[in-house]
């Protein structure tokens, strides 16, 4: 009631007559942003410096996620054994020892504004997503990694394919894709020797959903180790990016549901911005890591 008769004393004032009405700035958007060094500090937080696949971070929030893991590909010995069934040669392996590694993705996504722009500047636009990720802190309990480092009697071209980054990405009614990368060919993919990684681990993605229409963009980070040692056998293994590690033999199909997925859209926005239509992007909770 007080603030009724305020006003009604307020509108028989001159001054107020001519008085302009100016509308408080709206708070500053909060997209809860985390680095590639902050998913790491969280991590190791959690985990410690514990190498199983298991132990790790990951948050996700609507437009930022995060994941990060300690990873291991395990490195195999083949010897020749006598086998008394037949009195004959056979091949044996086993495993000789682990290249560890970290492995750690992070996902901005942005939300439009009434001018075509993104909330908060930049050069962004709001059906981008921006993904970043690091591979580091390799280690092995013996010498396997200066020998893959060093390379001494192992093919050069052999070792040039030793570890794969792939950002695979599908979904919308048009293909989302990667648009810019500082990655090979400015694609979705890198492929180097281990001594190039241990150099540099970290690479960008800029990811863009071209469609119109709500569309939601999966996006999967995979590693693969190739053995230079004996390349394209069956030593070869993968990892992912997000989820839990062990799914990827253990239950491939909860591991593909979980996978994040991005969803763009041109809706309107509320308020009295409502007129114009803005697009945005958007990590869905409900629909990404676990």
């Amino acid at each position: 009631m007080s603030g009724l008769l305020t006003m009604q004393a307020a509108a028989k004032s001159p001054e107020a007559s001519a008085r302009t009405v100016t509308p408080q700035a709206l708070p500053a958007f909060d997209y809860e942003r985390i680095s590639l060094q902050k998913c790491e500090d969280e991590r190791d937080a959690r985990a410690g410096n514990s190498n199983a696949n298991a132990d790790g971070w990951d948050k996700v929030v609507t437009y930022t996620s995060c994941w990060s893991r300690h990873l291991l590909f395990a490195i195999y010995e083949e010897t020749e054994k006598r086998d008394p069934k037949c009195n004959c040669k056979v091949k044996d392996k086993k495993i000789d020892d682990f290249l560890n590694l970290d492995f750690t993705v992070v996902m901005h996504s942005y939300q439009g504004n009434a001018t075509g722009g993104v909330v908060g500047g930049g050069s962004m636009l709001p059906r981008n997503i921006k993904v970043w990720t690091r591979v580091d802190n390799f280690w092995s309990d013996g010498n396997f990694l200066e020998e893959l480092i060093g390379g001494d009697g192992i093919d050069d071209e052999a070792l040039n394919k030793t570890l794969s980054l792939q950002l695979k990405v599908t979904g919308g009614s048009t293909a989302c894709s990667v648009v810019a990368s500082n990655a090979d060919n400015s694609g979705a993919s890198r492929t180097a020797r281990v001594e190039k990684w241990v150099d540099n681990g970290d690479n960008e993605f800029t990811i863009r959903s071209m469609d119109g229409n709500v569309s939601r963009c999966t996006i999967e980070p995979w590693l693969t180790y190739d053995n230079p040692k004996d390349p394209g056998s069956r030593d070869r293994q993968t990892l992912p990016g997000w989820g839990h590690p062990a799914w990827v033999d253990a239950n491939p199909e909860r591991l593909r549901e979980t996978a994040p997925r991005v969803r763009c859209d041109n809706l309107p926005m509320g308020g009295p911005l409502s007129i114009t239509r803005a697009a945005a992007s958007s990590l869905r909770p409900s629909e990404s890591w676990s």
